[in-house]
């Protein structure tokens, strides 16, 4: 059976792409990024190392691939040399997810947080403060300074997202402000 690999590549979703493919056993990684001057990426994937090929060939006849040497040792090094540090990076936003979910119950008792699911990005259910979407997505950004995913377009109203990667002191400060702004509304102990 021969794999269908193709690659959109459009100058309205991606300004400037390249792609960095790396073969780790049984898997090839692919990443999208939106320049070779940024490290933000627009899309990771994994593929079977058996299309491989046909995806090396997809991305040389686009015009839009290129290797990285960097990528590929950064990668080999996190696999093989990052266990600790991976290990402390989960316990630490494990943590910064109980100060959130006790933040919320001492705060917002109305509030839901729902437990976390291997990611560090945690959602929280704020349909407690009677707030609409839009009016919460406004009182959110313009009165606490907070620029959180909506759960709209997630299919999930009344949840907002906060991502726990961060230092405790970015995460307390912002839900200080998430605080401070609902107090003065009336909408928090």
């Amino acid at each position: 059976m021969k794999p269908d690999i193709r690659i959109r590549h459009t100058k309205e979703n991606i300004r400037k792409s390249f792609f960095t493919l790396l073969s780790q056993k049984e898997f090839c990684q692919i990443t999208v990024t939106d320049s070779e001057y940024t490290d933000r990426v627009v899309l990771r994937a994994m593929v079977p190392a058996a299309q491989k090929e046909a995806l090396e060939k997809e991305v040389e006849r686009s015009g839009c691939g290129t290797y990285s040497i960097f990528g590929v040792r950064a990668l080999e090094a996190g696999y093989e040399q990052c266990g600790p540090w991976l290990d402390e990076l989960i316990a630490y936003v494990g943590d910064n997810y109980r100060y959130l979910r006790d933040f919320m119950a001492r705060h917002f008792p109305g509030a839901f947080v729902p437990p976390m699911e291997g990611t560090y990005l945690a959602w929280v259910d704020l349909s407690c403060l009677g707030l609409g979407a839009q009016e919460r997505a406004r009182f959110l950004e313009d009165e606490a300074q907070l620029y959180l995913s909506h759960g709209v377009p997630f299919g999930a109203p009344g949840f907002e997202r906060f991502n726990l990667a961060c230092p405790r002191s970015v995460l307390a400060a912002a839900l200080d402000r998430l605080l401070c702004a609902a107090q003065k509304r009336g909408l928090a102990r």
